[in-house]
Formats: C-alpha cells, sequence, structure tokens
C-alpha cells in the first residue's frame, strides 16, 4: 500500500506547479472553509445525530471518530479525476493531516466525554508515527512530481500517466 500511495502522489505531483499553492496562500479562504468543516460542523453533525438517534456508546464513538478523521491520500486522487482543485485537495490533506494532531484528541474528548465513561483516565493514543508516514508520503512525491515538472515536463507526463496507471 505505501509504494501504491507513493506512486499515485507522485503522478499527482507531477501535474502541479509551485504556482498552485502559492495561489492558496493567496487565497487561503477555501482551505479555511475545508477545514472549518472538517473539525467544526462535520464532529457536530455527528453528534446530533448520535443525540437524535440515542445510538449505543460504542457506535456513537465511531461515528465521532469518522466524523473528525480527513479523507486522505485517496481523496486527491478522486479530486484529480474528477478534474476539480488538486492543489487545494493536497493542501487540505495536509492541514487537516497536520491539525488532527491535535485538533482530534481534543474534539473527541469534548464530544465522547459524556457518551462513555472513561474511568477518570484517558485510553486516547495519538497515533504519532502513522500520522508522520502519512505526511511523508504525501510531500515527498508531490514534491519531487512538483520538482521534475518544473525541470522537464515531458518526464512529468510520463510520471503521471505512470501514477494514474498504478491506481487501475
Amino acid at each position: 500500500m505505501p509504494v501504491f500511495l507513493f506512486l499515485l502522489m507522485l503522478g499527482l505531483g507531477a501535474t502541479l506547479s509551485a504556482d498552485n499553492f502559492h495561489q492558496i496562500l493567496r487565497q487561503p479562504k477555501p482551505l479555511l472553509i475545508g477545514l472549518a468543516s472538517q473539525y467544526g460542523w462535520m464532529p457536530l453533525i455527528a453528534l446530533t445525530l448520535v443525540l437524535a438517534l440515542n445510538l449505543p456508546p460504542a457506535i456513537s464513538v465511531g461515528l465521532i471518530i469518522v466524523s473528525c478523521t480527513s479523507g486522505g491520500p485517496l481523496s486527491n486522487f478522486f479530486t484529480y479525476i474528477s478534474r476539480a482543485d488538486l492543489a487545494l485537495s493536497i493542501a487540505m490533506t495536509v492541514a487537516s493531516t497536520v491539525c488532527g494532531l491535535v485538533m482530534i484528541p481534543l474534539l473527541l474528548l469534548i464530544y465522547t466525554a459524556p457518551l462513555v465513561d472513561t474511568g477518570g483516565g484517558s485510553n486516547l493514543a495519538i497515533p504519532y508515527g502513522k500520522i508522520i508516514a502519512t505526511l511523508i508520503v504525501i510531500l515527498v512525491p508531490v514534491g519531487f512530481g512538483i520538482f521534475l515538472r518544473s525541470r522537464n515536463p515531458l518526464w512529468a507526463a510520463r510520471v503521471e500517466r505512470g501514477g494514474s496507471v498504478a491506481v487501475r
């Protein structure tokens, strides 16, 4: 799976330039709306559903966890296939993964505390290694693909085709 993701992200990165990301920094509103949705509205909607449907604690916690979790690198592939804003999708994946280090534990503490009896201690473990691995699998190949495109667009086009073939 890591090889698949590396090839996918390399192919996606080969379609982008640094200017794509500079545009996001100049106009960050879509990224901020995405983060507000990811860590604001979605968990709140999940909690509303949990309370409205009177779900059991295990299902409630699971629904809230899913609502706080980002789409990850696969969402970048679907963005590419649909010809949407790939740079924004990758920026959103990176930003939500980094923000998730703090936001997911905080939101789980806030939203699940009334639903489960933790016995006074928290069993919440943050998988830092997996988070860092996810960031590496996204940033390194995307960065290399952008670099390749800036140096040799022909090779970048070949890498893009290779990345899309790896998915099929």
